[in-house]
């Protein structure tokens, strides 16, 4: 997933202050620590009431401060006191480290983004972000550090009596810091060099795409617009960024399981995995006839998926309402736009692996787009099938073998088997055989009966580069593309309907149909 490009900050100033200066000045600028022992190896830093104040109306205002208000944006920590001298570290203004105490509001703060997701996100030495996992149902925090010019290493931030502290090897004569916050900890080790470490000099921001739960609004208790086999889909609204007002659909994980379940944790992260990879094959996505990636929100469980919400549903729903009212010619722009969407696919190198009527999405301008994303890949990436693949879909090659490694012509198959729903209000033949008999049936070359609606060039078109074997032989989607732009300009044969006249039109839609 790609990353905005790094905002080196310029650090922190190191402003000793004089002798001399009076007791109510200092009392400003620096909030003192309370039960400082000496003799204890176990210092902690908590912050003060005021110091909190401060940095919660700091990170509630938006505009940028007055040279009067200068102060409010300090983040005054006592680092040292002795009898000569204290010293007060203040942010500079353009410090990327923010003075919020809430760990999600911060831009270094990736959440649950798996680390083979992180790529190569680190350049200089410094570099730094935050990560979550779950362990034994608990969340654990640590910080990749890029620590020299090549090595990314991994520290683990422990938590104990409501105090953070990293988990490393300290020195003899080197204290255990803890922090009430970890941003805290953050900004204390941003201008200090970790024990056995370098400092953490540039915050790696994290995408735009990332979002929070409190930043999307949607009702997990109500009903659902759309249900997977390990997800179900709800309608939602997106509450900040870049996607803001705008309605959403949302996807969480659902296994059936509660909170309260014992293994909810384990099982709940299991799915969590299939949602992020989802995410990452969309996020690539650009293309009318593709369904639109939002974001996600990593920064706790469950995550949750955001795309475009397509209010009319699926083509399948559509399809079996309208039966046959809707024109040939209409469904023929059904098949080109399903085509245009997949030969997008093909030449990202991504084979969608589950393409199907029920996947196709009527976009609110009318025109169709492909989602269901959950179990594509990328070609340069192979994963064989696994068994929760749709069977009626699947290819001959498929189903007279143990693992398929999915190609453009398995995904082709799957696209002459959604022609069928088409042509047919929706609903597949052959429903009468069990799933033994059907597979039979495959593997002796029966296929698929052609509807009789379907247009003779187009079924001509399906029986003789699609619904073929061997798999090399079949057609591309470019192929498909160029046989369907043929038929539809035989408008004397198969007239595309008027935009008051389709039958979208029902739903309020008024799209015109023309290539």
């Amino acid at each position: 997933m790609e990353i905005p490009s790094v905002q080196r900050s310029r650090g922190f100033k190191r402003t000793p202050l004089n002798e001399t200066t009076s007791f109510n000045e200092k009392k400003k600028v620096m909030t003192p620590l309370k039960n400082v022992s000496s003799s204890k190896k176990d210092l902690s830093y908590k912050s003060e009431n005021k110091l909190e104040q401060t940095l919660q109306s700091c990170n509630t205002k938006k505009s940028k401060p007055s040279p009067s208000s200068t102060s409010m944006i300090f983040n005054p920590l006592v680092i040292k006191r002795n009898k000569e001298k204290m010293f007060v570290y203040s942010a500079d203004r353009k410090e990327t480290i923010s003075t919020s105490m809430r760990l999600d509001e911060q831009h270094y703060y990736h959440g649950l983004l798996p680390r083979k997701y992180i790529g190569n996100r680190f350049k200089n030495p410094g570099d730094f972000l935050i990560l979550l996992k779950f362990k034994s149902g608990e969340p654990h925090y640590f910080i990749e550090l890029l620590d020299g010019d090549v090595v990314v290493k991994r520290i683990s931030i422990s938590k104990e009596n409501d105090l953070y502290f990293l988990s490393i090897p300290y020195p003899e004569d080197e204290e255990v810091r803890k922090f009430t916050a970890i941003p805290l900890l953050i900004n204390y080790y941003h201008r200090h060099q970790i024990p056995g470490y370098i400092c953490l000099k540039y915050p790696i921001p994290r995408p735009n795409t990332f979002y929070c739960h409190h930043q999307i609004k949607y009702n997990r208790n109500g009903p659902c617009i759309g249900k997977g086999t390990f997800s179900t889909i709800f309608k939602g609204k997106v509450l900040e960024g870049l996607y803001r007002g705008i309605p959403a659909a949302v996807k969480v994980p659902d296994n059936g399981k509660t909170e309260q379940d014992k293994d909810y944790i384990k099982i709940i992260k299991k799915t969590s995995k299939v949602i992020i990879k989802e995410a990452s094959i969309m996020e690539e996505l650009d293309d009318m006839h593709v369904l639109n990636f939002y974001g996600l929100c990593l920064d706790n469980l469950p995550v949750a998926l955001i795309m475009e919400l397509c209010e009319y549903g699926s083509l399948e729903e559509h399809l079996i309402k309208e039966g046959n009212n809707i024109c040939t010619g209409e469904l023929l722009y059904y098949c080109y736009d399903i085509a245009k969407g997949m030969r997008y696919l093909s030449k990202l190198q991504i084979v969608h692996r589950n393409l199907s009527a029920s996947n196709v999405l009527i976009g609110n301008n009318g025109y169709l787009k492909i989602g269901g994303f959950s179990k594509a890949c990328k070609l340069d990436n192979f994963e064989p099938a696994d068994t929760l693949l749709l069977l009626r879909y699947m290819p001959p090659e498929g189903l007279s073998k143990r693992s398929l490694f999915f190609s453009e012509t398995s995904d082709v198959w799957s696209y002459g088997v959604t022609i069928i729903e088409i042509f047919n209000n929706g609903v597949l033949p052959l429903k009468e055989l069990n799933d033994e008999e059907f597979k039979e049936r495959i593997l002796q070359n029966c296929f698929y009966p052609i509807p009789s609606k379907c247009p003779e060039t187009l079924s001509f078109g399906i029986q003789k580069g699609i619904f073929i074997m061997p798999p090399c032989n079949r057609f591309t989607f470019r192929h498909i593309q160029e046989l369907l732009e043929v038929i539809l300009k035989r408008t004397d044969l198969y007239p595309p309907p008027r935009p008051r006249e389709s039958a979208f039109a029902k739903k309020g839609i008024q799209r015109i149909f023309s290539l």
